[in-house]
């Protein structure tokens, strides 16, 4: 059974999605394409790849000018196992949408891929073992989501990444340890999810990040012990919530913290000093450092610290 946050989480994201996606289908049928061929380099439009054959309906094209899916919206696709033949492609310049992919255990055929104008979206493919295929990846117009992957351990093939236009969630991914190939991010112009991954032990990975425009969200990460990797932010322009991260015990990464633009959220983190938390919350109160509420409950109280 999927978290009811980790729900409302995916939900949020697929409403994003919904919004910024000027097609949801495509004209004639799931796996047939829109758009048209330009000097054999550039596909003109959407493109949808359900099945092998459409992978080699476009193999040799550079660049996409709207949306490439790879999969479903709503339902479950287990015709593909890889997606080799696309390894030409350079650009897409709307959003590139790999989803609900039942029986795909890699990204290799994408190696080529430098840059994407629009959102990545990584979502529920069970089978997925690996990010490696997508390492020529430099940048992100909009947000990056990698959600409910079950055997995915880490996110190595995002080494290259250096920019995200937006914000960044990661949530419900049972088996991922490792985020350390997000190394080369430093700025967040949207909010910043870390939801239900059990398996993650730090955050280690996010060190160059030094400002959040949005909110902070770290909840229902089982096995969190530290927040280690957050060493160089500076600021969350929204509201920081970090709760019911139940083994979490180290906060001391958060001393470089200067504001928060809304609430200050840390509850139900049961193996937390809220001492701990007292002093980030009084060193914050004296710059005034925090623009909303503040609420801490149901963590633990310790005797010293």
């Amino acid at each position: 059974m999927k978290l009811a946050p980790v729900i409302i989480l995916v939900l949020l994201s697929l409403a994003i999605i919904s919004c910024d996606s000027s097609t949801s289908k495509n004209q004639s049928s799931d796996k047939k394409i829109t758009g048209s061929a330009n000097d054999g380099l550039v596909w003109e439009g959407d493109y949808t790849i359900i099945e092998p054959e459409d992978i080699d309906a476009i193999s040799g094209y550079e660049s996409i000018t709207g949306n490439l899916r790879i999969g479903y919206d709503f339902s479950d696709n287990d015709a593909l196992t890889n997606i080799y033949g696309l390894e030409n492609l350079e650009h897409i310049e709307g959003n590139l949408s790999i989803r609900l992919n039942s029986s795909l255990e890699s990204l290799q055929g994408l190696n080529g891929l430098i840059s994407i104008r629009g959102y990545l979206e990584i979502d529920s493919n069970p089978k997925l073992t690996s990010l490696n295929g997508i390492n020529q990846l430099s940048s992100i117009g909009k947000d990056l989501f990698i959600i409910d992957n079950d055997t995915l351990p880490n996110l190595d093939g995002l080494d290259n990444l250096s920019s995200i236009g937006k914000g960044l969630s990661i949530g419900d991914n049972k088996i991922l340890a490792d985020i350390t190939a997000l190394k080369n991010i430093d700025v967040i112009n949207k909010a910043l999810g870390i939801v239900g991954n059990e398996s993650l032990l730090s955050l280690e990975g996010l060190n160059n990040i030094s400002s959040i425009a949005g909110g902070l969200f770290i909840y229902h990460n089982w096995g969190l012990l530290t927040l280690d990797g957050l060493d160089s932010l500076i600021s969350v322009g929204e509201e920081l919530k970090i709760y019911a991260n139940w083994e979490l015990e180290n906060i001391d990464s958060l001393a470089n913290l200067t504001s928060v633009g809304a609430d200050f959220i840390m509850t139900d983190n049961t193996s937390l000093c809220t001492e701990k938390i007292n002093e980030i919350i009084n060193r914050l109160l004296d710059d005034q450092g925090i623009g909303g509420e503040i609420m801490i409950e149901k963590n633990k109280i310790c005797d010293e610290i």
